[in-house]
């Protein structure tokens, strides 16, 4: 992977996001949309946050106000993000959300590095140095992956690609700090 190919869009966010919302962390500071449809004819009120948990991570929650009762009904969450998480508005005006996990490549965490500039990045400044180190491990031979307990060579092909994560995860390291 290139360096330019991680300031591209990443294949969820990049060229979809908008409006980056900060600061919707509970039901009591949540985004509010006033008028949103309810069953086939109705519209009520949905209140959309991002919620941490430590351990776990962030995670998406939305919850819509029932207009026959005026009680807010039970919320709904997604699944936790353990590195990251940020809401945005789309095109649209939709409100939706991206988080970084274990498994989001390089491309990933420079798209949402570069569209959540404001975003909690406690827990990405902790990941980052990891990889590095993993990267570089894997490169000078001081880590080695095994198959059933028999240490298996690199090619020069991975290990080509190792260095290419190993500069991509450097020019993350930059924007991070």
């Amino acid at each position: 992977m290139k360096i330019s190919t991680l300031i591209k869009a990443s294949s969820q966010v990049c060229a979809s996001v908008i409006k980056p919302l900060y600061g919707h962390t509970s039901e009591s500071t949540a985004y509010l949309v006033e008028d949103y449809p309810y069953s086939f004819k109705l519209r009520t009120q949905i209140r959309y946050w991002l919620e941490y948990k430590p351990n776990k991570g962030w995670r998406f929650v939305a919850q819509t106000l029932n207009p026959k009762t005026q009680r807010w009904n039970k919320p709904k969450a997604s699944t936790y993000a353990e590195w990251g998480g940020a809401m945005y508005l789309n095109e649209q005006d939709h409100v939706k959300w991206d988080g970084l996990q274990r498994y989001s490549d390089p491309e990933n965490f420079m798209a949402f590095l570069k569209n959540f500039p404001k975003a909690d990045m406690t827990m990405i400044k902790k990941v980052v140095p990891g990889k590095i180190k993993l990267y570089q491990d894997l490169i000078d031979g001081k880590r080695v992956l095994t198959v059933n307990n028999k240490p298996q060579e690199r090619s020069e092909r991975e290990i080509e690609s190792d260095k290419k994560e190993l500069a991509a995860w450097e020019e993350i390291a930059k924007h991070v700090h």
